[in-house]
């Protein structure tokens, strides 16, 4: 625990005093992303691997805010010892507002998603899908952007409805182009 609030901090105090000034994503930019994390669904704890693209589609939607769009992913298979496994996969879409705050190379942003819960078991005698559907949700997030292009993403995203809740803690890359 210590380490990583070493860690936190020390990544605070860098970005508090780096002249590097990344633009918030802006209409024509896109974002490609891989994340892992970990996962929280209503049964079981698990790891997840996400993936994300957005693309910026509307400079000052208000002042300092930007808006944009894409996809988003994400996979988590949790296996216990008791011969039996659970996997939740989560496909949609994301529309999301970027805050350009002005300092530093810190970009938070937020959002909603609409997409597809599906959730699957399997164990010694049953497997197959256990249900799914259309779902909801939210996220909040930050950016930190080490070049122009290149950027650590912290991202708490949540989704409800599709036969379950599901809330998950990324963290990844995401590389602009």
């Amino acid at each position: 625990m210590k380490k990583l609030m070493m860690a936190t901090t020390l990544t605070l105090a860098v970005s508090a005093s780096s002249p590097l000034m990344a633009d918030v994503l802006s209409e024509g930019d896109n974002l490609v992303g891989a994340t892992v994390g970990f996962g929280f669904t209503t049964l079981s704890n698990a790891a997840t691997f996400g993936a994300t693209y957005e693309r910026g589609l509307i400079d000052d939607i208000f002042p300092d805010f930007n808006f944009g769009a894409g996809a988003v992913g994400a996979y988590t298979n949790y296996s216990s010892g008791l011969n039996y496994s659970l996997s939740h996969t989560f496909i949609g879409a994301q529309a999301n507002v970027h805050y350009d705050a002005g300092e530093g190379n810190v970009q938070p942003y937020g959002g909603l998603m609409l997409g597809y819960n599906n959730f699957s078991y399997s164990d010694d005698d049953i497997s197959g899908a256990w249900g799914g559907g259309i779902s909801t949700g939210g996220q909040v997030g930050a950016r930190y952007f080490f070049s122009d292009d290149l950027a650590a993403n912290l991202r708490w995203s949540s989704s409800f409805g599709g036969w379950g809740t599901y809330s998950q803690l990324h963290a990844g890359v995401d590389y602009r182009f």
